[in-house]
C-alpha cells in the first residue's frame, strides 16, 4: 500500500488517569504501520502531554476538546482506525469504523464487537472464535504490543546472583498508591540495596512518598514523567509493577517480578502469568495480608534459582515482537 495521501487513525485512551498503557501499546503497533501508511492519533483534552512524544516519533496528533467532537482530518485520506478504550459504546466505535473504514480493535475482555475486521487481544489467552466471516482475531503473547526494543534477539540471560536494584512502577498515575504498598513490604525485609521508582508527576500520592523517603532502610530514587522504562528495566535486578503492558515488557525482558493486580483488565493476564511460573500475583483488596508481600519478597530475595527460573519462563513467552506481527496482518488485509 502507498504511504502517501492514506491515513490510519489511532483512538487511544490518552488520559493521565489510565496510565498510559493504552497509549504506550497503541504507539508500539503505530510504529511499525507508519513503514506503509500515515499514522495520526486523536488524543483526549486531557492528554495533550502525549503530543510532543507523537511528534517525535513522526506521528501527527489533535486533541478533542470534548469526547464527541469530529476530528479534523479529511475523512475521504482515512482506511482504518485502532481504537483502544474502555468503556467506548458500541454506537460510538461504529461511528468511528464507518467514519475510517477497516476497525482494529485492542480488546482485553473478550466483548469486542462483532462488526470488527481486527481484533488484537494480547493478554487474551483463550481460543476465541471471530464473530463475523472476514474478521481476523490476534490472540495471546505472540501478539504482545511492545516497543521494538524488547525484541530477544538483543537481550542477555538472567545473571543477577544478587538483588542490588528494584524497580517499581505501577502507571504514570498509581491511584491506588501501590508504591507505598511495595515499599512498607520491602522495608520488612533485610534488602539494603537500591529502589527506583518510574511515576508520573502529576500522581496523587508522589508528594507523601518522597516525604516518607527517608524512614526507609534502602536508598530512593524517583524518576518522573518517563516515556518508556527499556532503560530502567535492563538495569533492574527484580520488578514490583502492575500487571498491565509492563508485565508483558519485564517477562519480554526476562526480569523477575511481583505483579499488583490494580484494575479489572490486567486479572486475567496476572493469571495467566503466574500460572507458567512468570511472575508472582497479588490483587490489591481488603483481605490482602501484607506479609504474604513481605513471604513472596524474601523468596525472591534470597534464591537466585527462583529468579533465574522466572526469568527463562517469562523470555520463552514474549519475544517483543508482537507489534510487527499485527502490523503486518493489518497492513495484509487492507
Amino acid at each position: 500500500m502507498a504511504k502517501k495521501n492514506k491515513i490510519w487513525i489511532v483512538r487511544a485512551c490518552s488520559s493521565p488517569q489510565a496510565g498510559g498503557g493504552h497509549m504506550m501499546r497503541s504507539i508500539s503497533l503505530a510504529f511499525f504501520l507508519k513503514n506503509y501508511i500515515d499514522v495520526h492519533f486523536i488524543l483526549d483534552n486531557d492528554g495533550k502531554s502525549w503530543l510532543p512524544i507523537l511528534e517525535k516519533k513522526g506521528f501527527t496528533a489533535e486533541v478533542l476538546k470534548f469526547h464527541s467532537d469530529k476530528p479534523l482530518i479529511e475523512q475521504t485520506k482515512c482506511v482504518g482506525v485502532l481504537i483502544d478504550y474502555y468503556g467506548m459504546p458500541n454506537e460510538e466505535i461504529f461511528e468511528w469504523k464507518n467514519r475510517c473504514g477497516k476497525l482494529a480493535i485492542i480488546d482485553d475482555f473478550g466483548d469486542a464487537p462483532s462488526f470488527s475486521d481486527f481484533v488484537i487481544s494480547p493478554s487474551y489467552v483463550q481460543e476465541r472464535k471471530a464473530n463475523n466471516i472476514n474478521q481476523i482475531i490476534m490472540t495471546g503473547p505472540k501478539y504482545a504490543l511492545l516497543s521494538n526494543k524488547y525484541s530477544q534477539n538483543t537481550l542477555q540471560n538472567y545473571n543477577s546472583s544478587n538483588i542490588k536494584t528494584i524497580l517499581m512502577s505501577f502507571g504514570l498515575y498509581d491511584s491506588k498508591n501501590c508504591t507505598k504498598v511495595a515499599l512498607d513490604a520491602l522495608e520488612k525485609t533485610d534488602f539494603k540495596g537500591k529502589v527506583q521508582i518510574a511515576i508520573g508527576s502529576k500522581a496523587p500520592n508522589l508528594n507523601h512518598i518522597k516525604k516518607k523517603i527517608a524512614k526507609y532502610n534502602f536508598n530512593i530514587e524517583i524518576f518522573e514523567d518517563l516515556y518508556g522504562l527499556f532503560d530502567l528495566y535492563s538495569k533492574a535486578d527484580l520488578v514490583i509493577g502492575a500487571g498491565g503492558v509492563s508485565l508483558l515488557e519485564r517477562m519480554a525482558l526476562g526480569k523477575p517480578s511481583i505483579t499488583f493486580v490494580v484494575s479489572d483488565n490486567q486479572k486475567k493476564q496476572a493469571e495467566w502469568a503466574q500460572s507458567l511460573g512468570a511472575t508472582i500475583s497479588f490483587y490489591l483488596n481488603k483481605d490482602l495480608e501484607q506479609n504474604k508481600i513481605v513471604e513472596s519478597l524474601n523468596s525472591l530475595l534470597s534464591s537466585v534459582i527462583i529468579r533465574t527460573k522466572m526469568s527463562k519462563i517469562s523470555k520463552s513467552v514474549i519475544d517483543g515482537k508482537g507489534a510487527l506481527r499485527a502490523s503486518e496482518v493489518i497492513i495484509k488485509n487492507i
